[in-house]
């Protein structure tokens, strides 16, 4: 029967070659569910299943493409934010300005509304310009913007899209928050996507400045900007423009 099972399984590969050509597949998915396939060959003459082989090698391709792309998925989601884990580390995104690490109790984003017992860090990213950054430094295979956009969308630490976040802008020739002629900083609106952070294991939060969190989340009315329950109390004022300052 393992000479039989050795021939079946050759045969096997050869005909899921075929099949599969021009998709390049991981080399352990297409072994993993081919040992399936070839042991049920082997096996379908000397047992009374209420299904044939035909319909196994059906569901072992379907099988095999979809696991292969939900790995694949997996792989370019963690170059996305590895990338975004140097970026920050270089001080090209910056923390309150394009992305902030808040621990909270409570979300309110397009996709959930949870509250959880104990907080949970949730970061918020300014996704356009994190994939800007991902286009530019990536250093693997660069996926185009849409794709990159459903492979996050769909992974499981997504929380969903809040459309008007408050960061600030930023004053490249200070190096440092923009202020207005009274010297509060000047706010801007943007979308974030929300994520769990901690299982993300990256390492921006360590871009966090302050010794307090500087302003907070306001989830009771995301379009409520005007006012800021920070720490230190100072007023934050919110613009209609919701481009950084060209200086």
């Amino acid at each position: 029967m393992l000479e039989n099972w050795l021939q079946n399984y050759n045969k096997t590969s050869l005909v899921f070659q075929e099949k599969l050509k021009g998709t390049p597949i991981e080399d352990r998915i297409f072994r993993n569910w081919l040992i399936l396939a070839s042991t049920f060959k082997t096996l379908e003459n000397h047992l009374t299943l209420p299904f044939t082989y035909a319909q196994v090698e059906a569901i072992c391709l379907e099988g095999i493409k979809e696991q292969n792309e939900k790995t694949s998925s997996s792989n370019e989601v963690s170059n996305f934010w590895n990338t975004i884990d140097v970026v920050v580390a270089n001080g090209q995104m910056r923390w309150n300005v394009d992305f902030v690490v808040r621990e909270t109790t409570k979300l309110k984003t397009d996709k959930i509304r949870p509250e959880w017992e104990e907080g949970k860090r949730v970061l918020y990213i300014n996704h356009t310009l994190a994939l800007d950054f991902y286009a530019k430094h990536c250093k693997s295979k660069v996926l185009p913007r849409e794709t990159m956009m459903y492979y996050l969308r769909n992974s499981k630490l997504y929380l969903g899209e809040k459309k008007a976040h408050k960061f600030y802008k930023w004053n490249h020739d200070a190096k440092g928050f923009a202020l207005n002629s009274s010297g509060e900083k000047l706010a801007k609106v943007t979308n974030v996507m929300c994520f769990e952070y901690d299982p993300l294991n990256l390492n921006i939060h360590e871009a966090n400045p302050f010794s307090y969190d500087d302003s907070e989340i306001i989830d009771k009315d995301e379009n409520n900007i005007g006012t800021d329950n920070s720490h230190n109390n100072e007023p934050v004022l919110a613009e209609k423009d919701d481009d950084e300052l060209p200086f």
